[in-house]
């Protein structure tokens, strides 16, 4: 991961500087990465996956806890302290109070975004 991730910085910083070809360069070292790095990913937690189910297999207890763990079951349930119309009641009060406090105020004005850092979300 840490290589992948020095690669990115580094196709992103050199996107930033006028020398395109630097910039294909460092991208395209990181997109050659990129995949090398997922399929580890997924090796790794097939293993780790495969190998706690192996641990467990001569408890059915054990086992259903671990496959309900794998599966993200078991978590801490939401709490009871606020209902949800609570919850949404906030939030409606919340952008209430913003548009009142900006109702007299100078329009919106925005800027457009560079779009150097998009190249790399391409294939």
């Amino acid at each position: 991961m840490y290589l992948t991730r020095q690669l990115e910085h580094k196709a992103i910083a050199a996107a930033k500087k006028p020398d395109a070809s630097a910039a294909a360069s460092a991208n395209q070292a990181w997109q050659t990465r990129r995949p090398l790095y997922r399929d580890l990913w997924n090796q790794k937690r097939d293993a780790f996956r495969s190998e706690t189910v192996t641990a467990n297999q001569s408890s059915p207890r054990l086992l259903w806890r671990s496959v309900n763990l794998l599966l993200g079951r078991g978590r801490v349930p939401a709490s009871d302290a606020i209902t949800v119309d609570q919850f949404h009641r906030f939030f409606t009060d919340k952008l209430d109070a913003v548009c009142a406090a900006t109702v007299g105020g100078p329009p919106l004005t925005s800027s457009a975004a560079p779009t150097v850092f998009f190249v790399f979300l391409l294939p």
